[in-house]
Parts: C-alpha cells; structure tokens; sequence
C-alpha cells in the first residue's frame, strides 16, 4: 500500500488493529495513549504528532518503507552530481 496522507495512514492502522482483534482501547493501552488520541489518529488527523504515530505502527507490526520512486532518485542522483575533476583543477563549476 502506498501512504500518500493521513488518511491513507488511518485506514492502515485501523484495518490492522481490527485484523488482531483489538479494540481502540487496547491499542491505546499498549501504545501508551488516550483512547480519544487513537479515535482521531484513524479518523486521519493531520496533525497527530509522529512520534506516536510511529509507535502506533510498531505496535501493530507495520514498518514503513521509505524508498523514493526511481524517477526521484535519479533527478537527485543528477542534481547532486559534483564534478570532482574541475575542483581538483581548482576551477569554479560551469554555470547552468
């Protein structure tokens, strides 16, 4: 599944503490939180602090992936590109 936002984020997390059987005050307990903070988190409260939520996940089992599309990757991989020869010369890079 890809999270793309706190919705996609809520659905996860609710679709899997509904597949261990645990009810939002069991999650709530385990992760160290307010029922109410668990009602909101899959309700895809935007602003749910991420440290909690993170802590969510490892008590459900979930672990996030966060690999960049290969297109992203390779525009970084350019952008980044640092012509080491020319620095070395001691002359300044070209201008784009």
């Amino acid at each position: 599944m890809q999270v793309k936002t706190s919705s996609d984020i809520s659905a996860l997390i609710r679709d899997r503490r509904t597949h261990l059987a645990w009810s939002q005050a069991d999650l709530a307990k385990r992760v160290g939180v307010s029922r109410i903070w668990i009602i909101q988190l899959e309700k895809g409260k935007p602003t749910a602090q991420i440290g909690l939520t993170l802590r969510t996940l490892k008590e459900l089992g979930i672990t996030l992936d966060a690999s960049a599309s290969a297109a992203a990757s390779s525009r970084r991989t350019v952008a980044a590109a640092i012509d080491l020869n020319r620095i070395v010369r001691g002359k300044s890079p070209a201008k784009s």
